[in-house]
């Protein structure tokens, strides 16, 4: 059976269609990386200032664990969670690392998108006080 032009056109313009309803249902959904919703962004620092990479964060919410994950390169990680709320969020000192003045367990309330900072100390070259990693308190010491 052979296909009137018509009968083409309207295939062709209905494939077209599907596709372009595709394309938009698939980017009304959100992002390949994931969804959008509530995000909490951690940040882990030396007493110096410096990023710390591979930091384990564990976030959780009314004491029951939702992931476990570490920073990046950058000491920053960034946790989707299930929705607006408290959650704690504890950073565990990797090995060279020991808690500072800060504490490693911080309450952190999520509206959209929460953010919290930690500042661990490098074992060996923080001393806990004013002289910070170099410690410029050796400088010159005798």
């Amino acid at each position: 059976m052979v296909a009137s032009i018509s009968q083409v056109w309207r295939r062709r313009w209905a494939g077209m269609l599907l596709t372009a309803m595709a394309a938009g249902t698939i980017g009304a959904c959100g992002s390949p990386s994931g969804p959008s919703g509530p995000r909490l962004n951690v940040t882990v620092r030396d007493d110096a200032g410096l990023f710390i990479e591979r930091m384990p964060v564990v976030v959780r919410q009314a004491g029951v664990t939702l992931t476990t994950t570490r920073t990046d390169g950058r000491g920053q990680v960034t946790v989707a969670v299930p929705e607006a709320g408290s959650y704690e969020v504890q950073v565990v000192p990797r090995a060279g690392y020991q808690r500072g003045r800060d504490p490693l367990t911080k309450l952190v309330s999520v509206n959209g998108a929460g953010a919290v900072q930690f500042t661990v100390y490098r074992e060996g070259l923080s001393t806990g006080d004013s002289c910070n990693y170099p410690d410029p308190c050796a400088i010159g010491s005798p």
